[in-house]
C-alpha cells in the first residue's frame, strides 16, 4: 500500500513505526541483558521465570497509569521479560531433556531416537541429528527429550534416512562452550535449538532399529520426515541427472543455489564467491526465496487476474519450497517475511513496510534469541529496511525523471531501464550498510562488491530461474530436464568464470585488522543519513565523515597491539584435536600449526591481532594440526610456510596440493629440521622452549606473555 506523502512526527505511521522501533530495541537490550548476567544468578531457571513474571507485572500494571508512565513501565516490562525468555533459552537445558538428567560421567547411555534428517557421512562414519523419546541407565528408562548429534564411527550398516526410529548405545557429550576468542559460540545457538549435545557411539553394531509400536505423534512425525527426505532426494537426483558431465566448481554453486547443499571443502569457484563478499547467493536465503516468488507469480499470472486466491497460491508455493530445501535461519527469516505480507495482501489490510519489518524483528528474537548474535539477522532486517525506507528517495535523486519529455516515451524507457537504476540504487545501499559491519565483524572489506552485484545478481536470478524450470521438468517430462540441465550448466559454468576474474583483480578484497562495533554503528548512522538526505555536498557529513576515517585509521593502527613492557605473546588455542599456537612480538606474527576448523581458525587469529601472518610453521606428519593450513593461507596471507622435516621428499598427495596451493597464492615454501629451528628462521627464536615441549590448552586458551626489557633477556612472567 502506498503511504500517505506526510512524515509529520503525529502522523499514525511514523507513531507506529517509532513504537515498533522501541519495542524493538527493548528486546534486544533485554535479550543481551539477560545473556551477560553472572553466571551464578542466571544459571538457575528461577532467574528466568521470576524476570519474566515481573516483565508479566509491570505491562498489565500500565493499564492503570497515565499514558506516559504506562509506556515507560511496558518498556521496562518488556525489557525484564526479555531478559528472562534470555535466561531461560540460552543459559542452561530445561528439564528432562538428555542435557539435564545426563552427565558425560554417567558413560554409556541407550536413548530411543527420531531421527530428523538423512544421514551424512563417508564409509568411516556418519552423523545425523536425532530427537530423544526415552533414556535408559543402570536397567531403568525415563522419558527424556532434547535433541542431540548421533556420531556413528564407523559407517558399514545400511543408510539411515530421516523418521527412522531406532535405539543407540553411546556416550553423551555436551556442547562445549568456546575456547578460544572468536570463535562462534555453538553452545548458546545449540541451546536455543533444543540441542543438548552429541550422543558419540562406537560402531553400527551399537545402532538397532526401534521395533515397539510407535504412537500416534511418533507415526505422523516420521512419516511427515520421511515424505521431506524423498522430495529433496528426488530434487537431488532430478538436478544431479540434468548436469551431466559439468564440473565440480557447477556442480556446487548449482547445489547449493537449488538445493542448499554446502561442501565440507569447497572448490576454488566457491571459495571466490566468499571472497568477494557474495556468499549471501550461496546459501539458500531470502535472495532465493525472492527469486522463486518472483518466477511463480509470473507463472501464476499467465492465467490472469486471481484475486485474493494468488498470495494464497504464492504461500503454498512458499510452503513447499521450504520443504525442498533446508529450513536455515535466513530462510526461515525471508519465509516469515513474505508470508505475513502475504496474509496481509489477501485479508487487504494497510500495511507500513518498516513497521512491519520491526514487529517480525521482535517475534524473530522471540522465537530465536540468539539470533540477536547473528551477523545474517542484523544483515537481513537491516538492509531490508533500508530497502524499504531509502530506496526510493534515493533512486529520485540519482536518476530524477525527465522533464518535458513525452510520457509514452518516458514509459517505454523504464521498463528497459528502470530494472537497471533499481538494481543500481539496491546495490549501493546494501554495499553501502554492509560495508562497516562486514569489515568490523569478518574483517573483509570488497571495494568492487557494487559492480560484481550488478553483474552477477542478474546472472544467478537466471541461473535460478533455469534450475527451477529443470526440476519442474524432471517431475513433470523427465525426458526433458538433460537439455534444461544443458543450458544450466554452461549458465553455472559463466558465472563460475565471472567470479573468479572479478577475484583475480588487485584490491578486489581487502583484508583489515580488527575494527569495533562502535565505529561500524557510527558509519552506518552516517551512510544512513547521508542516504535519506540524498546529496553529497553536506558539509555536517562531510565532517563526521573525516572523524571517522581518523578514529578507523587509530583502531587499525593501533588495535592489537601488544600490552606495554610484553615483548611476546604465545596463544595456544583450545582444540579437540590437533595444535595451534600464534606466536606475536613487536614485528612478527607466526602461526604455529593449524589445528583449528577452516571457518574459525581466521576468526581467532583476527581476534588475537594477527589478522596477517608472517611465517606459517607445519608438521606434514601430524594430520590433524595441518586442517585449517589452507584457510589460513588464503585467508591471512603469510609470507612463507615452513614445513618441519629433514627432507623434501615426503611422498604425501595432501601435503603436494598444500604446496601447490600456497605457490599459486605466492606464499614462499622452505623446510626446517625441527620446531625450534623453524620458530628461528621466522625471527621468533624465544618461542622454540615454551613450545617444546607443547604446553596444554585443555578447554580453554592458555596465554603466554614474557616481558624484558631486551631482546634475548625474556622470561616468563604470566601464565594464564
Amino acid at each position: 500500500m502506498a503511504e500517505p506523502r506526510t512524515h509529520h512526527f503525529r502522523s499514525p505511521i511514523v507513531g507506529a513505526r517509532i513504537r515498533a522501533g522501541i519495542s524493538l530495541a527493548c528486546v534486544c537490550v533485554g535479550i543481551a541483558i539477560g545473556w551477560e548476567l553472572p553466571g551464578s544468578l542466571a544459571n538457575t531457571g528461577w532467574t528466568g521465570v521470576a524476570l519474566l513474571i515481573l516483565g508479566a507485572g509491570l505491562a498489565g500494571l500500565s493499564l492503570a497509569l497515565p499514558r506516559r508512565v504506562a509506556s515507560a513501565l511496558v518498556c521496562l516490562g518488556l525489557l525484564a521479560a526479555s531478559s528472562g525468555w534470555s535466561v531461560v533459552r540460552l543459559r542452561e537445558p530445561p528439564a528432562g531433556t538428555v542435557g539435564a538428567v545426563v552427565s558425560p560421567a554417567d558413560g554409556a547411555v541407550v536413548v530411543r531416537v527420531l531421527l530428523l534428517e538423512d544421514a551424512r557421512g563417508s564409509e568411516k562414519s556418519w552423523s545425523a541429528l536425532a530427537e530423544c523419546r526415552e533414556i535408559w541407565r543402570g536397567g531403568t528408562g525415563e522419558p527424556a527429550g532434547g535433541r542431540v548429534w548421533l556420531r556413528v564411527r564407523s559407517g558399514q550398516g545400511p543408510a539411515r534416512r530421516a523418521g527412522d526410529r531406532l535405539i543407540v548405545r553411546g556416550e553423551f557429550e555436551p556442547v562445549a562452550e568456546p575456547g578460544n576468542p572468536g570463535e562462534f559460540d555453538l553452545a548458546r545457538w545449540a541451546r536455543d535449538r533444543g540441542i543438548d549435545g552429541s550422543l558419540r557411539v562406537q560402531s553400527d553394531l551399537m545402532v538397532r532399529p526401534d521395533e515397539s509400536l510407535p504412537g500416534v505423534m511418533d507415526r505422523v512425525q516420521s512419516g511427515a520426515l520421511r515424505i521431506q527426505s524423498l522430495l529433496r532426494a528426488r530434487a537431488g537426483a532430478i538436478v544431479a541427472g540434468a548436469l551431466g558431465n559439468s564440473g565440480n566448481d557447477e556442480r556446487e554453486l548449482i547445489g547449493g543455489l537449488l538445493l542448499g547443499t554446502d561442501p565440507a571443502t569447497p572448490g576454488e569457484g566457491l571459495l571466490a564467491f566468499y571472497r568477494l563478499g557474495m556468499a549471501h547467493v550461496l546459501s539458500i536465503s531470502g535472495f532465493h526465496l525472492v527469486v522463486f516468488a518472483g518466477a511463480m507469480l509470473l507463472l501464476l499470472r499467465i492465467f490472469g487476474d486471481l484475486g485474493r486466491l494468488e498470495p494464497v497460491l504464492m504461500a503454498a508455493a512458499i510452503c513447499v519450497f521450504l520443504l525442498l530445501v533446508p529450513a536455515s535461519a535466513p530462510l526461515v527469516r525471508a519465509a516469515a517475511i513474505l508470508l505475513t505480507l502475504l496474509a496481509a495482501e489477501a485479508l487487504g489490510r494497510r500495511y507500513d513496510g518498516l513497521t512491519l519489518l520491526a514487529w517480525l524483528a521482535c517475534v524473530v528474537l522471540i522465537v530465536r534469541p540468539s539470533e540477536l548474535w547473528s551477523l545474517g539477522f542484523q544483515l537481513s532486517f537491516g538492509l531490508a529496511g533500508a530497502l524499504v525506507g531509502l530506496s526510493g528517495r534515493l533512486q529520485g535523486r540519482l536518476f530524477p525523471a525527465p522533464l518535458g519529455q513525452n510520457a509514452v516515451r518516458v514509459k517505454a524507457s523504464a521498463r528497459v531501464l528502470g530494472p537497471l537504476r533499481g538494481l543500481v540504487v539496491t546495490g549501493i545501499l546494501c554495499w553501502g550498510l554492509s560495508a562497516p559491519w562486514l569489515a568490523a565483524q569478518v574483517g573483509i572489506f570488497n571495494p568492487l562488491a557494487i559492480i560484481t552485484g550488478i553483474v552477477v545478481t542478474p546472472l544467478v536470478a537466471l541461473i535460478l530461474w533455469v534450475g527451477y524450470g529443470v526440476l519442474l521438468a524432471g517431475v513433470l517430462v523427465p525426458p526433458l530436464a538433460p537439455f534444461a540441465g544443458v543450458v544450466l550448466g554452461g549458465l553455472a559454468s559463466r558465472c563460475v568464470a565471472i567470479v573468479l576474474w572479478f577475484d583475480s583483480l588487485p584490491g578486489a578484497t581487502v583484508r583489515l585488522a580488527s575494527l569495533s562495533l562502535w565505529w561500524a554503528g557510527a558509519a552506518t548512522l552516517l551512510l544512513v543519513v547521508w542516504f535519506a538526505i540524498g546529496r553529497l555536498r553536506v558539509r555536517g557529513c562531510w565532517v563526521f565523515a573525516c572523524l571517522l576515517a581518523i578514529w578507523g585509521a587509530c583502531e587499525l593502527g593501533l588495535g592489537g597491539r601488544l600490552a606495554p613492557g610484553v615483548e611476546m605473546r604465545i596463544n595456544v588455542l583450545a582444540l579437540d584435536r590437533g595444535k595451534c599456537a600464534i606466536v606475536r612480538t613487536r614485528d612478527k606474527n607466526v602461526m604455529v600449526g593449524a589445528g583449528g576448523s577452516a571457518r574459525a581458525l581466521p576468526a581467532t587469529a583476527r581476534e588475537l591481532g594477527a589478522w596477517k601472518i608472517d611465517a606459517l610453521i607445519l608438521d606434514p606428519r601430524d594430520a590433524d594440526s595441518m586442517r585449517g593450513a589452507v584457510a589460513a593461507i588464503k585467508c591471512l596471507a603469510p609470507d612463507e610456510m615452513i614445513l618441519e622435516g629433514a627432507s623434501e621428499a615426503m611422498d604425501d598427495p595432501a601435503l603436494t596440493e598444500l604446496v601447490s596451493q600456497a605457490r599459486m597464492f605466492r606464499v614462499r615454501v622452505r623446510w626446517e629440521p625441527d620446531l625450534e629451528s623453524a620458530l628461528k628462521a621466522a625471527g621468533t627464536p624465544e618461542g622454540g622452549p615454551l613450545l617444546s615441549p607443547w604446553p596444554k590448552a585443555e578447554k580453554r586458551m592458555r596465554t603466554i606473555e614474557v616481558r624484558g626489557a631486551a631482546r634475548g633477556a625474556f622470561a616468563p612472567e604470566k601464565d594464564r
